[in-house]
C-alpha cells in the first residue's frame, strides 16, 4: 500500500486557532501530522501562514476556499495569495442552493468552475469541491449534483469526498471513489455512526475504512488524506483529535504511521 501523507483540516481546531494560532500549529506538529489543510477562518498574510507552517515542519496541504474568492473581481488576488504560499489545492467547501437547485444550475456551475480551474491550472493550482450530504440528493432524472459536477469538470478537478458527511446522507464514499476513478486526489477522513454521529471513533463507527483505504490506494488517485474532526467542539478538541489518530492507527487495514513519517 502506498504511503500517503496525513494532514488535518484546520477547521477541526477552529476554536484553538482563534485563541492561539501559533500554539495550534505547534500542537498539530506534535501530534505527528504531515501538514494542514487551511480554511479562510484561519487566514492570515502569506508570510505569517508560511512561517507558522515552516517553523513547525508542516506542509500546506490545501485550502478550503470560499466560492466568492473565485468571482472575477477576486480571482487575481486569490491566485496571487495561493501562488505565493505554494498551495496546490483550492477546495470549495460549500455551494449555496443557487448553484445547484436545478439540474441546469448544476451544469452552469460546472461550466463556470471548469473555466476557473483552467485559470488556476496555469499557476499550478488545482480546484476542487468538498461534499456535505445535500449534494447526493438526486434530481428528477436520478442524477445528483455530485454526479453532474464530476461528469462535467476536467479530470484534475478534485472531487474531495468526505467519508463521514457522505455516510450521514446514506452514501458509501467508497462507491464514489470507485465510480470516479482518479478524482479523489484529496480525501477527508471523518468518522460517523448512526448512534454517535460525528463523535464516533474510526474503527468503532459505520464507515467501511478497509474498502476506502484500498480504493484510495488502487484507483482513487489519492495524494493525501485529511483528518477532519467534526464532533462536539470545545476546549478538549485537540485531545479528541489525538484520539481519532490513535483509532486510525489501531485499525489493521492501513499502516497509518508510515503516512506521518516525513
Amino acid at each position: 500500500m502506498r504511503a500517503i501523507p496525513l494532514g488535518i483540516q484546520a477547521y477541526s481546531l477552529r476554536e484553538q486557532f482563534k485563541a492561539d494560532g501559533p500554539g495550534t500549529f505547534a500542537a498539530i506538529a506534535k501530534m505527528g501530522f504531515w501538514g494542514v489543510e487551511m480554511f479562510n477562518g484561519a487566514k492570515d498574510s502569506v508570510p505569517a501562514v508560511g512561517a507558522a507552517l515552516r517553523d513547525n515542519g508542516l506542509a500546506c496541504m490545501g485550502w478550503h476556499t470560499q466560492v466568492s474568492d473565485f468571482k472575477d473581481e477576486n480571482l487575481e488576488q486569490t491566485i496571487a495569495y495561493h501562488t505565493e504560499l505554494g498551495n496546490q489545492y483550492c477546495i470549495i467547501p460549500w455551494l449555496d442552493e443557487v448553484y445547484r437547485k436545478t439540474r441546469d444550475d448544476a451544469l452552469r456551475t460546472a461550466e463556470w468552475l471548469t473555466k476557473v480551474a483552467t485559470r488556476l491550472r496555469g499557476h499550478g493550482i488545482q480546484l476542487g469541491f468538498h461534499n456535505h450530504d445535500i449534494e447526493f440528493i438526486p434530481y428528477a432524472d436520478g442524477v445528483s449534483f455530485w454526479d453532474l459536477l464530476a461528469q462535467n469538470t476536467p479530470d484534475d478537478f478534485v472531487m474531495q469526498l468526505d467519508t463521514g458527511n457522505a455516510l450521514s446522507a446514506g452514501i458509501a464514499a467508497a462507491d464514489y471513489i470507485q465510480k470516479y476513478a482518479g478524482r479523489s486526489q484529496v480525501v477527508h477522513l471523518k468518522s460517523y455512526s448512526k448512534a454517535e454521529e460525528f463523535d464516533a471513533l474510526p474503527g468503532q463507527d459505520d464507515v467501511d475504512w478497509k474498502r476506502i483505504f484500498a480504493l484510495c490506494d488502487q484507483v482513487g488517485g489519492t495524494q493525501s488524506y485529511i483528518l477532519e474532526y467534526e464532533g462536539t467542539p470545545g476546549p478538549n478538541t485537540a485531545a479528541e483529535v489525538a484520539r481519532q489518530i490513535q483509532a486510525l492507527q489501531a485499525m489493521q487495514c492501513v499502516g497509518l504511521t508510515s503516512f506521518m513519517t516525513k
